[in-house]
């Protein structure tokens, strides 16, 4: 039997002898390296930040303890086992199918449930070890879940969600806000396109009257010709377009996913244009946009969470759905509702409130 290394895999520090240490997938077997505990210790991180709760004189207290970085490499920290039936299952994931019994697939799922770059020795040269995303779920729970997010791959390509998923993994790799924000908005539109309701749709002849009459108004103007056939060329497009705009369906896919409710508040909404307003400004300009309302260093605040938390936690709400992992709320379905739902009523990112505090008064408590 061939047996494959594979990189950064990361299941939590406090695997025990009597955790599972070991997943069956189809003709594969993952598992944990046997020095898997002393191998994460290398792995990247940025400045970690964890939560104590304490017992004083006054009751209950939560006090914070930190750990420095760590720039980490590339480790092994757990091994594939191949079945030998290559021909037989396919990873269906990748732009072109492969016969590798589903190997590439695996880490893809692991890499978008463990928030890490997840790769074999031979993809490691295009990826960066140091970056760490949102995790889909709780460490603990990475490999029974990833056995279920493999039975139910194929659903990504049924719902048209399958280019938005590998979108959203490949932000994971990079430390850049700029690529990263690039990454996750290709990643939210293409999203939208597919998990929400659409509109129904202006008919084509009645947007060839508008347009008509539009181009009358245009022609009766005192602009160049040149003009005027630009201006034809650039409202007709928008007249195509039709009336569903992206603010229009983030709403929908927020109230289809209970993060708010009807009727939308002004500060919702404001919120939710926010998220348009820096997809708009970040790709066309490629720099973080001052947001209406606010002054620059709340809206660098406003694009980071946007861009690092906001997004990638509806995309895994989605995602996750998509691969059967949340059912009524469990595992992280809920703790993203509840940061989610906080966000965009109260302008509060885990507990930061983005209009008030620096970066460094609400981490470093």
């Amino acid at each position: 039997m061939k047996t494959i290394d594979i990189y950064n895999l990361d299941v939590g520090t406090t695997i025990s002898s009597v955790d599972k240490k070991q997943q069956q997938y189809a003709t594969l077997t993952l598992t944990l390296a046997e020095n898997y505990k002393e191998q994460i210790l290398s792995l990247s991180h940025g400045t970690q930040r964890t939560e104590n709760y304490v017992f004083s004189s006054t009751g209950i207290e939560k006090e914070f303890s930190y750990a420095s970085p760590n720039y980490g490499k590339w480790v092994v920290t757990s091994t594939i086992e191949l079945g030998g039936n290559g021909s037989a299952i396919e990873s269906i994931l990748a732009y072109a199918t492969m016969q590798d019994e589903g190997v590439w697939d695996l880490c893809e799922i692991l890499t978008f449930l463990t928030g890490r770059r997840v790769t074999t020795e031979e993809e490691t040269r295009r990826y960066s070890h140091k970056s760490i995303g949102a995790h889909a779920c709780a460490p603990h729970d990475v490999l029974i879940l990833s056995g279920i997010a493999m039975n139910n791959r194929k659903s990504l390509i049924d719902k048209k969600l399958c280019e938005a998923f590998l979108l959203y993994n490949e932000s994971l790799s990079q430390d850049s806000m700029v690529i990263v924000a690039g990454l996750v908005n290709s990643a939210f539109n293409v999203l939208l396109d597919h998990a929400t309701d659409p509109v129904s749709p202006v008919p084509k002849k009645k947007r060839t009257d508008i347009k008509s009459e539009i181009n009358k108004i245009i022609d009766a103007s005192d602009l160049e010709n040149e003009q005027k056939e630009a201006y034809k060329a650039l409202i007709g497009s928008r007249v195509d377009q039709g009336t569903d705009s992206l603010v229009d369906k983030t709403k929908r896919l927020l109230l289809k996913l209970d993060i708010i409710q009807e009727p939308i508040e002004e500060d919702v909404m404001t919120r939710i244009k926010y998220i348009n307003t820096l997809r708009n400004l970040s790709t066309h300009a490629g720099k973080v946009p001052k947001l209406k309302g606010l002054d620059e260093e709340q809206s660098l605040r406003y694009a980071g969470s946007i861009v690092t938390g906001v997004i990638p936690e509806i995309c895994c709400m989605v995602f996750g759905e998509a691969l059967g992992l949340y059912s009524n709320g469990s595992g992280y379905s809920g703790l993203f509702k509840k940061n989610l739902t906080t966000f965009f009523r109260e302008g509060i990112w885990r507990e930061w409130t983005l209009e008030v505090e620096s970066f460094d008064e609400w981490f470093y408590q």
